[in-house]
């Protein structure tokens, strides 16, 4: 996949050959995302042309000050390789500035959708463009002149309502994890490092270590998680806590992350390893901690 990083006003000297490209911000890439962008990948199957998305970084409350997006479902880079993996040809990261939101939404089709050869247009029912969020899908099907088509996305529902990252935010919050996975449609997941050595846990016979969490990813709040854990080419059924904070600063303290006495010792401070939150433990299942921890201990490993 290839990506392709535009500010504004955008540099015209270059030339990019036609596709079909899916607008949005995309945080989560949960379902709905999922719809939009695969609709895209068809069409631009059916045209013979490439498939792109079109994405702003960073967030548009984040350039305005107007807070709360700070951190996210995807940061950028698991959001390009989610965008790849689904198989996006090209990917336009547009540099959301203060001058980009005062854009009217005609002059974002003339220095954006036409400039960049764009042939076909997919978009949410819901998604904005232009200053205070004027331009709709339908404004952009108005004004195509037979320049580009435009397909506009229904809303998928679930429980009565549309499937969205702000929901996904509030149950994430929540500890809702079996929530937040059925309406990103797969596990969520954080990428980490061991912020310690492992250690043992000798009441349960598990092993335990802090983990550091560099990338701004938005967190659960306090709680118990079953979570899978990948490492070095194995995969292990584990526990993480999240702490509650002690400052302002954090959202939680380091989670700590609980694994099987087996696990491998190789994973030393600064190992990497990827997390997927599969499930919540209950509060009123929290007396159970010590059975929990010690189910850790003897766990197999899931792919041996």
């Amino acid at each position: 996949m290839k990506v392709c990083y535009l500010s504004y006003p955008l540099d015209l000297s270059e030339y990019h050959i036609p596709s079909v490209v899916s607008l949005g911000y995309f945080d989560g890439v949960h379902l709905a995302h999922q719809r939009v962008i695969q609709t895209g990948i068809q069409i631009a199957k059916s045209k013979k042309v490439a498939s792109a998305v079109m994405t702003f970084h960073p967030h548009p409350r984040e350039v305005l000050g107007k807070g709360g997006y700070s951190r996210y479902l995807t940061p950028l880079e698991d959001k390009l390789d989610i965008f790849k993996n689904i198989g996006v040809d090209i990917a336009y990261i547009v540099q959301f500035s203060p001058a980009l939101s005062k854009l009217q939404p005609d002059d974002f089709i003339e220095h954006f959708i036409i400039p960049l050869n764009i042939k076909h247009v997919v978009a949410g029912f819901d998604y904005k463009f232009g200053s205070k969020g004027a331009g709709t899908p339908e404004y952009l099907e108005q004004r195509s002149e037979g320049r580009y088509e435009v397909d506009i996305i229904d809303p998928i529902l679930r429980y009565d309502a549309k499937v969205g990252s702000t929901a996904i935010r509030n149950y994430l919050k929540q500890g809702n994890i079996s929530f937040v996975n059925e309406l990103l449609g797969r596990p969520y997941y954080i990428e980490a490092t061991f912020a310690e050595g492992l250690k043992q846990n000798r009441k349960t016979e598990s092993l335990k270590s802090k983990i550091s969490i560099q990338k701004p990813y938005l967190l659960p709040g306090k709680g118990m998680f079953r979570v899978t854990a990948f490492i070095e080419g194995e995969f292990y059924k584990g526990l993480l806590i999240f702490e509650p904070r002690k400052s302002l600063i954090e959202e939680t303290e380091n989670p700590v992350l609980y694994l099987p006495a087996f696990f491998n010792q190789l994973a030393v401070k600064g190992a990497s390893i990827t997390i997927e939150i599969l499930s919540s433990i209950k509060e009123q299942e929290s007396h159970l901690y010590d059975n929990h921890l010690s189910q850790v201990a003897t766990l197999q490993r899931i792919n041996s």
